[in-house]
């Protein structure tokens, strides 16, 4: 028996999730017209490298999931209607660089296809666009090679808990808006970026990145490094998680030895500088 509407039944809770029957009732509407036409199309705000909305298609809504408020005999919480939750794992429309597609298309289709479904199978594919994680040096056109590269199938895995700790920053909103400017460098062309001997990124196990849009700013880049840092304090050790901060305003990230280090490469002139290692770590292992 399909249960009456919120209008005749529903009361707020206390611990309901949405405030109210002000609340619900200014969405009922919304949800009554979609629910004609069809299907809800919900208009997402997305991450800087999406396009400013994404359309999210939806399977249509039954009048019980239109009308319902969830209370249960239980006495959970309301929760609003299934077609309302967006995932993480939603429809992202993103158009890729030209010089991107040029490159993918000349040999390397195959490959990254397999790198692609690869991250998705461990729902990663959402971290950063994907030409940004094949981005290989800053340098790179001084080196002589190309902007992408991949790493050989057997350093795929390296990559997986470093970019597990970007994902977390993400969930945690320590960082919304940013570009990875490097990953992974084979060692000729890491020696000619000017790479370390034991840099992280020849092992496919490193994500350097830039802040952008409102982190970028002197008080946005402030504030995130402040809190990269406290969460670098308070988990770091549980992620192995090393962590540089450049004076060019680049960030890296690891998950090869729990460090941190600044400007001079040394643990010294990080904006996360407290006494965790023995000495002052030279971190030339970036």
């Amino acid at each position: 028996m399909i249960r009456q509407s919120i209008f005749t039944q529903a009361k707020p809770e206390r611990n309901s999730i949405l405030p109210g029957r002000a609340a619900v009732a200014l969405l009922v509407p919304l949800l009554t017209s979609c629910v004609n036409s069809g299907q809800v199309t919900r208009q997402v705000q997305t991450h800087r490298w999406l396009n400013p909305t994404v359309l999210v298609q939806q399977k249509p809504l039954t009048p019980e999931q239109s009308f319902l408020a969830g209370n249960r005999s239980s006495g959970s919480s309301f929760l609003p209607p299934t077609s309302l939750v967006i995932e993480e794992q939603r429809r992202m429309v993103y158009k890729a660089p030209a010089r991107f597609q040029q490159w993918v298309n000349a040999g390397h289709s195959g490959e990254v296809s397999r790198f692609e479904q690869f991250l998705a199978n461990n729902r990663l594919q959402h971290v950063a666009p994907l030409n940004e994680i094949l981005n290989t040096a800053r340098d790179w056109e001084k080196c002589g090679r190309d902007p992408y590269a991949l790493a050989p199938e057997s350093q795929w895995q390296n990559l997986l808990p470093t970019l597990n700790v970007v994902k977390e920053l993400r969930q945690r909103h320590i960082l919304s808006s940013y570009e990875v400017t490097s990953v992974f460098r084979d060692a000729e062309l890491n020696a000619c970026a000017g790479g370390s001997l034991g840099s992280k990124h020849v092992q496919n196990a490193a994500v350097d990145f830039r802040l952008t849009g409102d982190q970028g700013t002197e008080a946005g880049m402030l504030q995130s490094k402040a809190a990269l840092c406290q969460f670098w304090r308070e988990h770091g050790a549980e992620h192995n998680l090393g962590l540089g901060v450049y004076a060019s305003g680049q960030i890296h990230l690891d998950t090869k030895g729990y460090r941190t280090w600044g400007a001079d490469y040394s643990s010294a002139t990080s904006p996360c500088a407290i006494p965790v290692m023995e000495g002052s770590y030279q971190a030339r292992q970036n």
